[in-house]
């Protein structure tokens, strides 16, 4: 299982939101996920993007 994740935020801090997919050791697309956080910074929107992440994955 491959999971790839990214956080984005329009100014530091700024309105931000996460997103990423989970793929299979073919690299075939398993799942996709994204979400809004408003304001916030760009080091919570990336860790937040990680935490989501892993809890699908797991």
């Amino acid at each position: 299982m491959i999971l790839n994740v990214d956080g984005s935020s329009i100014g530091n801090p700024g309105v931000s939101g996460f997103g990423g997919l989970i793929r299979n050791s073919d690299g075939a697309w398993v799942h996709g996920f994204y979400g809004n956080l408003g304001v916030t910074t760009i080091l919570h929107a990336e860790l937040m993007a990680i935490y989501r992440g892993l809890l699908l994955a797991w």
